[in-house]
């Protein structure tokens, strides 16, 4: 074969936009996360129409960013736009009164124009040039047929980008980001009790994906802490937290600005509407104090027991705990799991403190009464309360009485059955009446507490 007889082929392929090259999603526990998706894309030397399928439906319009990862200077921006306006049955019904529509009812086949419709009928005019009107009622409507798909609807969310490539570029890398709502994530606590003062703790990330699309071979990272949007009342949400000195130990968090970042160790597939579990840590024993509280102002009733965790090294623990559900278990003398209650516990960073509220006390009750009251003086306000603990326990049992304060204050009494006692603050405006009852017997709390200067 002779050179001139040769005939070069080239065979040219384009890149399908909607193939992700890689996926990261930071998600975030208030319903909401950032999507960043790595896809190739080819470019004409002209202005470009490039339609990217596969996106989430609950994204927040304003927080698109398309970035190109190569050659940003020959490619330039026309305009994004996110349309979200996905086609139904009441969508097309709407949008073709006026136009010609055809349907059938069973054997009957009508065709006209669509006058208009409620939820009941529909009134559709056959012939333009005659001005009979039928009725059809909607329930029998079995098949309708639609001329076209208007373009303003889309059978996906699509985000459309024009862009002018000053020459032709082909596999090139842009990243797509934007905030979507309808991923979200939680910590999962589970306490196992191992006598009065130990309890083995470990925690899984649970992950909820309810949008309608999958995040297959994701790269996920999940972040504590309470952002604020600016749809947000002013200040945003005002949470206490009981921050302490020391280092994270943790080797699966990150300090990140004033949020804490728990990168997932491994790819995960994301399926659409479902949940998968990440473990977070494994079972490891942690120092508690379990402590009878009888809460502020509760007038009569069970006493509730409840679990103090210090979140510090010396407990067994020292590392940052995002908000999440904790069940409390304990083994029988069988060696089975008994569910003991369940709790919410708030976000505690390293050096912080912890109350779980395990449930109340079977063989405690307690009530309280207010006996006195008055002005001692014109700008003071005096009031005595009187609390009676009785004890069905076999042992002496210590039962902290919950007392909230605000402003100037001083304790003018505190005494159990008649005797002196000491109190502590439990906080600033919180006070502690430590009351020690015997088995079988019943101990009473009297304390006055003077309000003004």
């Amino acid at each position: 074969m002779t050179p001139w007889m040769l005939i070069a082929m080239v065979i040219i392929t384009s890149v399908d936009p909607d193939i992700k090259q890689s996926t990261s999603i930071e998600i975030y526990n208030r319903d909401q996360a950032l999507i960043h998706e790595v896809r190739q894309v080819d470019f004409d030397k002209r202005v470009n129409t490039v339609d990217f399928h596969r996106i989430s439906d609950g994204i927040f319009g304003r927080s698109i960013q398309i970035n190109p990862l190569e050659n940003q200077s020959r490619l330039a921006t026309r305009s994004i736009t996110f349309r979200y306006n996905m086609i139904s049955h009441d969508k097309l019904i709407e949008y073709f009164t006026g136009r010609w529509f055809a349907f059938s009812t069973g054997d009957m086949e009508y065709a006209g124009r669509l006058l208009y419709t409620d939820s009941e009928h529909l009134f559709l005019q056959p012939d333009t040039t005659d001005p009979q009107i039928e009725v059809v009622d909607r329930g029998e409507v079995s098949d309708m047929i639609y001329p076209e798909i208007p373009d303003k609807f889309s059978t996906e969310s699509t985000l459309r980008w024009v862009v002018e490539a000053d020459r032709g570029l082909k596999k090139q890398d842009i990243e797509l980001s934007y905030l979507t709502s309808d991923i979200s994530w939680m910590c999962d606590y589970r306490a196992e009790i191992s006598g009065d003062e130990t309890l083995l703790l470990s925690a899984v990330f649970s992950i909820d994906n309810q949008l309608p699309l999958d995040f297959p071979d994701a790269e996920v990272a999940l972040v504590a802490g309470s952002t604020h949007r600016s749809a947000d009342p002013k200040g945003g949400d005002d949470l206490e937290y009981s921050a302490g000195a020391g280092n994270d130990k943790s080797a699966a968090s990150q300090r990140f600005f004033e949020y804490y970042r728990f990168p997932v160790e491994y790819k995960l597939n994301l399926e659409s509407h479902q949940t998968i579990q990440v473990p977070f840590f494994s079972p490891i024993p942690v120092k508690v104090e379990k402590r009878f509280i009888f809460p502020h102002l509760l007038q009569g009733g069970t006493v509730q027991v409840k679990l103090k965790l210090h979140n510090n090294e010396d407990s067994g623990l020292g590392r940052p705990l995002p908000e999440g559900n904790i069940g409390i278990y304990k083994r029988t003398d069988g060696g089975n799991l008994s569910f003991l209650g369940e709790d919410f516990l708030l976000d505690t960073p390293t050096g912080g403190e912890a109350e779980i509220n395990v449930g109340d006390a079977f063989d405690i009750n307690a009530r309280r009464t207010r006996i006195a009251q008055g002005r001692p003086q014109r700008d003071r306000h005096e009031e005595t309360w009187r609390v009676e603990i009785i004890s069905n326990r076999s042992e002496p049992t210590t039962v902290h009485i919950e007392q909230k304060v605000f402003g100037y204050y001083q304790v003018a009494l505190a005494e159990v059955d008649g005797k002196e006692i000491e109190y502590y603050s439990e906080s600033a405006n919180v006070l502690m009446f430590p009351v020690v009852v015997n088995p079988g017997k019943r101990a009473v709390l009297d304390y006055s507490l003077v309000h003004g200067f």
